[in-house]
């Protein structure tokens, strides 16, 4: 043990490589702290953090206390909770209606005193998992951008608005995000036990990612990887048995409280859904047929997609991705964080397909969507705000990349996959 320690102290201190990786290091810890920092005494005090201290505190009453998320008292109990600490939140009417184990995350951030302090440490996680989702999207699509391009763009990509939704609401999507292309990866390796996996454990928000997590096991289906399904199962059942040792009927309390006190499509009509997020009494019944006509979409996508190009999965992927918020009514049709796949997809087909100074095209619309529509709605609100509000910046942001998936795709259909798989 000692030996190795020597050899690696030796390795750190003499060797070049071994410099390089410890000023690396070094730069990443202090880049860290100072991240922190500006998170507990700037972003903390400016940002949304009810997502974040309901479900920490209910993870605690639910490991501590023995409490169930799930209780019909749940909003008293975390009324009392917040009644003796610093931090004043509204939890009327709160009721909990996602899997138990996504509080498991959670957990470990209730132990820590300091509010404050424990949010910071979230938000800190979160903006190193954003940075890691990048290097994640390039492995995926075989793309190498040099460094000072992955540098301009994890600026860009930190500052925009689908980024910015996380503050919002300080959820699980980045997390989500990260865990989705680290299944995909592993997928793309054949490594399918890890694949399954980390699929499975993107359920921890599941309506977040229903109808993506669906289509991308349909594709695993279509390509008869029958061990990534049976790992995504395992994972899923292993995560529900981990919830069942703090409540054993967890699963039928989480059905109660869906179909009982229902907010989401399909547990309440889709127009009902609609026009709770519009703030209308009432909203037509012929807006009822959407739902159907997005699934009848999705199923003539699927049944005019090339069999022998992976570029076209993505393509559904990136898709579904778009129409999912629109399927569930949630959160003000807020895609969020996972809008980003579709970006990077849109943009690495034109990087290399285009000439010239085209390629930028996509990525100059997606600063003045991402950032400077929202950025003249929050400056001039009494004219521009429309930019402003939250579903209008989402809808824009979902059409406009349904059109430039449907403008990019005749360049899948013409070209072989082995362009974008073996290029260099």
């Amino acid at each position: 043990m000692l030996e190795e320690i020597s050899k690696l102290i030796k390795f750190i201190s003499k060797d070049e490589n071994g410099k390089r990786s410890r000023n690396l290091i070094l730069f990443f810890l202090a880049f860290t702290i100072l991240l922190l920092f500006i998170n507990r005494y700037f972003i903390s005090i400016i940002i949304n953090q009810q997502f974040f201290l309901t479900r920490s505190a209910l993870a605690k009453l639910m490991i501590s206390n023995n409490i169930s998320p799930y209780s019909n008292d749940i909003s008293a109990i975390l009324g009392n909770y917040y009644s003796s600490r610093t931090k004043n939140i509204t939890i009327d009417n709160f009721i909990y209606r996602d899997p138990i184990y996504q509080l498991l995350i959670l957990f470990p951030f209730s132990l820590i005193v300091n509010l404050d302090w424990s949010f910071a440490i979230w938000i800190t996680i979160n903006q190193i998992l954003l940075f890691l989702i990048l290097d994640q999207i390039y492995q995926l699509f075989d793309w190498k951008p040099d460094l000072k391009e992955k540098g301009i763009v994890f600026i860009i990509v930190s500052i925009s608005y689908l980024s910015l939704t996380f503050f919002l609401d300080s959820n699980f999507q980045i997390i989500q995000l990260f865990l989705l292309l680290l299944g995909l990866n592993f997928y793309k390796k054949e490594k399918a036990v890890l694949s399954g996996i980390f699929l499975g454990l993107t359920t921890i928000d599941l309506f977040a990612i229903l109808f993506p997590l669906v289509i991308i096991t349909a594709l695993i289906f279509k390509d008869k990887k029958k061990l990534i399904l049976i790992w995504i199962a395992i994972s899923i059942i292993l995560l529900s048995l981990t919830g069942v040792i703090f409540d054993a009927n967890w699963p039928l309390k989480m059905l109660r409280n869906l179909i009982l006190e229902p907010d989401i499509f399909p547990f309440i009509g889709y127009g009902l859904a609609l026009a709770g997020i519009l703030g209308t009494p009432s909203i037509s019944i012929v807006v009822n047929i959407i739902p159907l006509l997005i699934i009848i979409w999705i199923f003539v996508e699927w049944y005019r997609m090339p069999k022998d190009n992976p570029q076209q999965d993505f393509w559904l992927i990136s898709l579904i991705l778009c129409l999912n918020p629109i399927l569930i009514v949630r959160n003000n049709f807020q895609p969020g964080i996972f809008l980003l796949f579709t970006y990077y997809f849109i943009y690495n087909l034109w990087n290399y397909r285009s000439e010239g100074k085209v390629k930028y095209v996509v990525f100059t619309l997606f600063l003045i969507i991402a950032i400077f529509l929202p950025l003249l709605g929050l400056i001039f609100p009494s004219k521009l705000g429309f930019f402003k509000s939250t579903i209008s910046i989402n809808l824009i942001n979902i059409f406009y990349l349904v059109f430039i998936l449907y403008w990019v795709r005749w360049w899948i259909l013409q070209t072989s996959a082995s362009y974008f798989i073996n290029r260099d």
